[in-house]
């Protein structure tokens, strides 16, 4: 279901999507249990002053745009749009060096990144 600007915004349009209606009136395609499973899975912390209808407004948002959240490394995926050209205020070259890992970190990262890297 879709507000529409046009018609005021009471008047809701059907989009094709099953959905409930929740006690305010909105719309929900996802299932209050599947919103729960997807807030333990990805580990949201949300204000526990929020009454339910708040809260499942906020898991149901978050479940919309589920893709742009990475739980893990190897979820991050290369960009395939254009590189961005940033201006910058002065031509003055910025460097700072890193600070040196322990091994067990540094062994762990590596580890993580050639996982990475593999899946391409």
């Amino acid at each position: 279901m879709q507000v529409t600007g046009r018609g005021g915004p009471n008047q809701v349009t059907d989009m094709g999507v099953a959905s409930q209606v929740t006690d305010r009136g909105m719309a929900r395609a996802v299932s209050q249990t599947d919103l729960d499973s997807f807030h333990a899975e990805y580990g949201f912390k949300l204000s526990l002053q929020l009454d339910d209808v708040q809260r499942y407004q906020i898991l149901e948002m978050l479940h919309r745009y589920k893709s742009v959240f990475a739980r893990d490394m190897m979820e991050i995926k290369l960009s395939t749009g254009e590189p961005m050209k940033l201006e910058l205020h002065s031509n003055r070259k910025m460097f700072k060096r890193q600070y040196r890992l322990s091994e067990p970190t540094k062994s762990k990262w590596t580890d993580k990144y050639d996982k990475w890297k593999n899946l391409e």
